[in-house]
């Protein structure tokens, strides 16, 4: 932990740095992360030039004669003295041409990490395939970081919804995913007419939602799917019951909904709080396992039994 910035010198794998690195356009603004009496201050680039050739090292001249040294992987910056000595390290952020922006803060863990998260909540019924980290906008992310506490979960969505997210735009709601898949349930899956977000032990909803979506995009099942995994930013939540017609809190005091708050399958978020309370972390690839098409079919084969018990004959394939 650097004591100038209060960030970690070394704040994940070096791989994803390297990645992030790599997969940055150009930089057109530097921030480095210093305290002085309690104020941040940004520190625009002097050379553009030198940064535009996306050198992973480089030397930087304020405008004052300090001079600096930038290590673009690492996200440190050296400080030199007068005598040019190593005076003090700091962290820095900077922002690409296509305003994306990359943190020395790694928001929610590693790419380990975040497979452990969904390994223990899969059930052995899903398996991750890939993993890659989602681009943040500048101004999304510095504020999800002054956030006084996180919470994290699964978005499952359309493919393009996920797409939008991933790189940075709108989270947008997939609430007729819920709707549908109440439907095939027979019993309400939305808590309110809010944007869902499975809990990071209740993978399964929300991969659901995802798998759902697949299926309608090729009429058929596809074992294979994508969520994100994102941080939450909750606040105060309130109980909203299954299938009621919720759309904003019941008053000031409370920020979002749940379905529980001791055993929380469901976040929900209302449309005037999506900007500032999600921020999608790590695009998640995965594939249904065996066990989990032998469950699946099982719990098709349940609701068959209920369908003709009831009267209702199922559709014939073919």
């Amino acid at each position: 932990m650097d004591e100038a910035s209060g960030l970690p010198i070394l704040p994940g794998p070096l791989s994803r740095q390297w990645l992030d690195f790599q997969r940055s356009g150009a930089p057109v603004k530097i921030v480095l992360i210093f305290r002085d009496r309690g104020m941040t201050y940004g520190v625009g680039p002097s050379n553009p030039q030198t940064i535009a050739a996306k050198k992973p090292i480089m030397k930087w001249v304020l405008p004052c004669g300090t001079t600096l040294l930038l290590d673009f992987v690492h996200m440190v910056c050296i400080e030199f003295g007068a005598g040019g000595y190593a005076k003090r390290t700091l962290s820095f952020y900077w922002v690409d041409d296509e305003g994306s922006f990359f943190s020395p803060v790694g928001f929610g863990g590693s790419e380990a990490s975040v497979r452990k998260a969904f390994d223990r909540s899969s059930g052995g019924y899903l398996s991750v395939t890939a993993v890659r980290r989602c681009r943040h906008r500048e101004a999304r992310a510095c504020g999800f970081l002054k956030k006084p506490t996180w919470a994290f979960g699964w978005y499952g969505a359309e493919p393009g919804d996920l797409d939008a997210a991933a790189g940075g735009g709108e989270v947008r709601t997939n609430l007729q995913l819920l709707d549908l898949a109440g439907a095939r349930a027979g019993r309400p899956w939305a808590h309110g007419r809010g944007l869902h977000v499975s809990a990071v032990d209740r993978l399964q909803p929300g991969a659901v939602l995802s798998l759902l979506a697949m299926k309608l995009g090729t009429k058929g099942f596809s074992r294979f799917a994508r969520v994100l995994y994102c941080a939450l930013a909750p606040g105060v939540r309130e109980l909203v019951a299954a299938g009621s017609p919720q759309s904003q809190p019941s008053c000031s005091f409370f920020h979002s909904g749940t379905d529980s708050l001791s055993r929380t399958r469901w976040y929900v978020f209302w449309d005037r709080s999506l900007g500032t309370s999600i921020l999608p972390l790590y695009d998640v690839s995965f594939e249904v396992t065996e066990e989990g098409m032998k469950f699946m079919q099982r719990l098709n084969d349940k609701r068959k039994r209920q369908r003709w018990s009831k009267g209702v004959p199922c559709r014939r394939r073919g």
